[in-house]
């Protein structure tokens, strides 16, 4: 009796109590954590470069429903045109960035004495390759009705650095002027 009423004053006293981790508990913490990153880095790096194409391809459809909404809006010609410095349509490679301009002449060129307003413009595109339709190499207009003048086609947008078989973003131009993107492959990006 007297060596269990001992042990139960052992268990009751207050005393220093352990508290934290052994150094094995922790090396066997950051050994699973390590393969669990190791096993995630891969698809992580393959879910930001599919997030940059589509947010490129996004903003490159934006830029088109905004010269469409605003060629109605203005009920005036509206183009869209690639261009390095937003000045003027200096640039064959839409990546280089792009500006928006009422086309009051109807040239579908931006009148070199200021007469014509740049409404909007966008900066280079970051790690995306551009590759219009011969139709829209130049340009894409949209009449006062929201129709484009140019024949339908598409805008391939795609990046190197995302999965093969998702690399690019097809932005579909309709004549009426309706757009829509796709995700599509394309091997020579």
């Amino acid at each position: 009796m007297l060596l269990s009423s001992l042990h139960l004053y052992r268990r009751l006293a207050p005393g220093p109590s352990q508290a934290g981790f052994t150094l094995i508990e922790l090396m066997v913490t950051i050994a699973i954590f390590g393969i669990i990153m190791f096993a995630a880095a891969p698809s992580l790096s393959s879910f930001l470069s599919r997030s940059e194409l589509t947010a490129e391809a996004n903003r490159f459809m934006g830029a088109l429903v905004f010269a469409r909404t605003e060629a109605v809006k203005r009920n005036t010609n509206v183009v869209l045109c690639p261009s390095k410095d937003q000045t003027s349509c200096n640039s064959s490679n839409w990546a280089d960035g792009w500006i928006t301009f009422q086309d009051t002449d109807g040239s579908g060129t931006l009148a070199a004495d200021n007469s014509e307003e740049v409404i909007k413009y966008a900066d280079a595109a970051s790690s995306v390759n551009i590759y219009p339709d011969s139709e829209f190499a130049a340009a894409i207009r949209y009449k006062a009705d929201g129709n484009i003048t140019n024949n339908p086609g598409k805008v391939v947008i795609c990046s190197n650095k995302a999965p093969a078989a998702t690399n690019a973003r097809e932005v579909g131009i309709a004549s009426g002027g309706r757009t829509s993107i796709t995700a599509t492959q394309k091997s020579d990006c």
